[in-house]
C-alpha cells in the first residue's frame, strides 16, 4: 500500500476500537450510528447489488449436468481401473535419464539393495517363511530379510533364497555384531 502525503487514512480516529482483546466492550454510540447510516445508504444506492458477481438470472452454469465433478477423459483415472504397469518400475526415467541425476554418486551397496533382484529375493524369503519372524514367531509386524551368510563377505550368495531368513525388526537389531554366532542355527532352520 502506498501512503500519499496529505491524504487522510481511512481508519483515522478508530484506533483500538476493533482489536481482538477489546471484543465485547461497548463501542461509542456515535460511531455505531455513523456506521449504520453508511450501510443503509449503500443499500439504498445499490452499491451492494453492483458487486454481486457475474451470475445473472437465466444464465446457464458452465458445469451443468456434470453431477458434482467434471467428467474425466478416457485416458484419465477411472474408478476400478487398474493400470497394466502397476508395480512395475518405470525404466525410462532411471539412471542418467532421471531429472535428479547427480553423475552416479550412489554406492554399489545401495544400488544392490535398491535393485529389483534384491526386492524379489526379499519377497521370496518372506513368502517362504510365511511372513513370520523365525526367532520369536511374530506376524503382522515390520519384517526384515536377514542374510545368514554376511552380505559383505559372500557376494555370490546375496540373491540365494537359502541364504535369507525373515526376522522382525527387534530380533534383527538384537543380532547386530553377532551374526556369525547364529549362522549355523539359521542354516538348520532354513533346510
Amino acid at each position: 500500500m502506498v501512503f500519499k502525503k496529505g491524504v487522510e487514512p481511512w481508519n483515522k480516529g478508530m484506533k483500538g476500537l476493533d482489536i481482538g482483546w477489546k471484543k465485547g466492550k461497548p463501542k461509542p454510540k456515535e460511531l455505531c450510528n455513523q456506521w449504520s447510516k453508511t450501510q443503509k445508504e449503500k443499500w439504498k444506492n445499490g452499491e451492494y447489488q453492483k458487486n454481486k458477481g457475474n451470475f445473472e438470472k437465466g444464465h446457464t452454469p458452465w458445469n451443468k449436468g456434470t453431477k458434482g465433478i467434471m467428467k474425466p477423459n478416457k485416458s484419465s483415472f477411472q474408478k476400478g481401473r487398474i493400470s497394466e504397469r502397476k508395480g512395475q518400475p518405470f525404466i525410462k526415467i532411471k539412471g542418467s535419464n532421471h531429472y535428479n541425476w547427480k553423475g552416479g554418486i550412489t554406492s554399489l551397496n545401495q544400488k544392490i539393495r535398491d535393485s529389483i533382484e534384491y526386492r524379489e529375493w526379499k519377497d521370496a524369503v518372506f513368502g517362504r517363511d510365511m511372513y513370520t519372524c523365525q526367532m520369536c514367531g511374530k506376524k503382522g509386524c515390520y519384517l526384515e530379510a536377514h542374510h545368514i551368510k554376511l552380505f559383505s563377505k559372500y557376494p555370490k550368495l546375496r540373491f540365494k533364497i537359502e541364504n535369507g531368513i525373515t526376522l522382525c525388526k527387534k530380533c534383527h537389531n538384537s543380532l547386530r555384531g553377532k551374526e556369525e554366532q547364529y549362522e549355523e542355527m539359521f542354516l538348520k532352520m532354513v533346510d
